[in-house]
């Protein structure tokens, strides 16, 4: 089904480019270098304001200590309870969140979606991103092994 687990890719919504996406080193960040290691990439900045990339491939050599890379499961405006719907759906019982300008923190995020941050079962990361407009977008991803 379309946003299911597996479905990979963008979910429709415009503003992720790619199939991936990388969470840069925050070192990176800090000394501006973010245009490199998109040029290094082939990857686009999601948005200005929080440093995630989108990318259709995994870095592979150096380039895979400056980012972390996770697979792009699905892409939906954040909406807790639509959230929590695909959370339980899709048997994901534990959560990491990866947020850079979301006012609320990960463990208030995690109560409110009805999982964990620790614990048993099957893990799945929210990265909380905004769009063009200025709306938090939930990437929901898995971490890809380095």
């Amino acid at each position: 089904s379309e946003g299911g687990k597996g479905a990979g890719g963008i979910g429709g919504n415009p503003g992720i480019g790619g199939h991936y996406l990388l969470d840069p080193d925050p070192a990176l960040i800090r000394a501006d270098l973010l245009d490199t290691l998109c040029h290094l990439t082939n990857a686009t900045l999601l948005t200005p304001d929080d440093a995630y990339l989108g990318t259709d491939t995994i870095p592979a050599g150096e380039t895979t200590r400056a980012a972390s890379a996770y697979r792009i499961l699905v892409t939906m405006p954040y909406a807790p309870k639509k959230v929590s719907v695909w959370l339980r759906e899709n048997g994901y019982k534990r959560i990491v969140i990866k947020k850079r300008h979301y006012p609320q923190e990960p463990e208030a995020v995690a109560r409110e979606l009805g999982v964990s941050v620790r614990g048993d079962g099957a893990e799945v990361t929210l990265v909380l991103a905004r769009d063009s407009a200025k709306r938090f977008l939930a990437v929901l991803c898995e971490l890809v092994a380095s």
